[in-house]
């Protein structure tokens, strides 16, 4: 080894000692006199070790051989969101792909009512016909009194065809507080008690039946049912006595 080169690890090692003991004589003169500063804080360089002379911290402890290295943010590319092509997107909310919903195609919907509905009146003979909803005004058949029935919820509907009433529909449904069977048998009972009128309990249809006969309307039939849980409720001309009869049957067939 050359002399030079001898020197030169002499003269380096001398510097480091030597500028290792000022910052240990300086921190330890500081720290008796007190200095609460010095608590988390650091210590500057000495000029001759001063980061502005090219000197790299070295972070998490990285290699101080490698070179940092810097991102100019200005200058980095931003990828920006890509349309998304038609094709992938879902279809929206009552369109398929490549036409009109299939399913709308000669789709009757039905009424909110789920004791009598729409299709079954179609499917019945009353081709065409819908359903409206109409006060009782507390009457059956317009003379059977129903507003003092206890926990009793009673309705009333239409049945039209071309704006002409073919038939009328009322569902009698019951709460803890009441039931099927007496609703039933007070509706029968006070059939009897009006002028005029006489009762047929026939039990055709349903788990019971009966005829209120009003000779005063002898061309309307009213007709009393006792489905499931419900009381059915029908009047109609007589001529539509086919229609009415299946409509029931099928009523019957939800039970």
């Amino acid at each position: 080894m050359r002399k030079f080169t001898v020197f030169t690890l002499i003269l380096t090692v001398v510097v480091v000692v030597v500028v290792a003991d000022l910052l240990v004589n300086e921190y330890a003169t500081n720290f008796e006199k007190g200095d609460d500063n010095l608590l988390g804080t650091s210590l500057p360089f000495p000029d001759m070790m001063s980061s502005d002379d090219g000197y790299t911290a070295n972070v998490l402890g990285a290699d101080a051989g490698y070179e940092s290295v810097e991102v100019n943010l200005e200058e980095a590319t931003i990828i920006e969101d890509l349309p998304i092509p038609a094709s992938l997107l879902p279809p929206t909310t009552g369109e398929v792909s490549g036409g009109s919903d299939f399913e709308d195609q000669n789709f009757v919907s039905f009424t909110q009512n789920v004791l009598i509905r729409e299709d079954q009146v179609r499917s019945a003979g009353f081709a065409n016909a819908y359903l409206e909803s109409e006060p009782h005004n507390g009457y059956l058949f317009k003379t059977i009194y129903l507003d003092d029935l206890n926990d009793t919820e009673a309705n009333k509907y239409i049945i039209k065809n071309n704006e002409t009433p073919v038939a009328k529909v009322y569902t009698f449904q019951f709460g803890p507080l009441s039931n099927v069977d007496s609703v039933y048998s007070i509706l029968k009972t006070r059939a009897t008690e009006g002028l005029d009128i006489e009762i047929n309990e026939t039990n055709t249809f349903g788990e019971a039946s009966f005829y209120m006969n009003d000779s005063r309307r002898q061309n309307v039939a009213f007709l009393a049912v006792k489905v499931g849980g419900v009381v059915y409720g029908f009047s109609y001309p007589k001529e539509y006595h086919p229609q009415v009869t299946n409509l029931v049957k099928l009523i019957d067939l939800e039970f």
